[in-house]
């Protein structure tokens, strides 16, 4: 040891501490005034951010309104299901069309029934029209007897359907039929 240190006394010890990790480095300043900073991209953002506020509250008028509008139709179909059924009825058809006139659920089963009763009331008077030959030729007769049979099962079920979708809430058209609208 050079003659100039003094030595160690038992106090002090020759331990080495942990190496402690060097500290991050600072993050730079920030200038107030950037270079390239124009007051005109403040505004200009701020309107677009406006606009977007503005569609952001039109578009939750337009969502509201939509839904007032499907709680309207779901209301209107749960008061107006037994009188939509009764459009299926047969003669029984008037009493929706006279009775259901506001509600578009109630119109649109009056619509349907409607055409389904005119449907039965065409085939009915077209088999007693074929019904006169059917009287004196035997074979035709059969063949009369085995249509009307056939059709009325027909009517019977699309009736059934239509009674069943409007017990049930549901809109649907009669096939073949039910894409005409006579009831507005």
């Amino acid at each position: 040891m050079p003659d100039n240190m003094p030595s160690p006394t038992p106090e002090e010890s020759y331990e080495l501490s942990p190496v402690q990790p060097p500290a991050p480095p600072s993050p730079p300043p920030v200038n107030p005034s950037p270079a390239g900073f124009n007051p005109a991209d403040v505004r200009q953002s701020s309107a677009s951010a406006d606009r977007a506020g503005s569609d952001a509250v039109t578009a939750d008028a337009d969502q509201a309104a939509a839904q007032a509008q499907a709680d309207a139709e779901a209301a209107d179909i749960r008061e107006n299901r037994a009188l939509a059924a009764v459009a299926y009825m047969g003669p029984l058809v008037l009493v929706p069309l006279v009775f259901g006139k506001t509600s578009p659920f109630v119109r649109h089963h009056t619509n349907q029934g409607f055409l389904l009763f005119v449907a039965e009331i065409f085939v009915w008077a077209g088999l007693q029209l074929l019904a006169i030959p059917a009287m004196v030729i035997p074979p035709l007769r059969a063949m009369l007897g085995l249509v009307a049979f056939g059709t009325w099962i027909l009517f019977f079920v699309f009736s059934l359907q239509g009674l069943a979708a409007a017990l049930n809430g549901r809109k649907s058209e009669i096939p073949i039929i039910g894409i005409h609208k006579v009831v507005e």
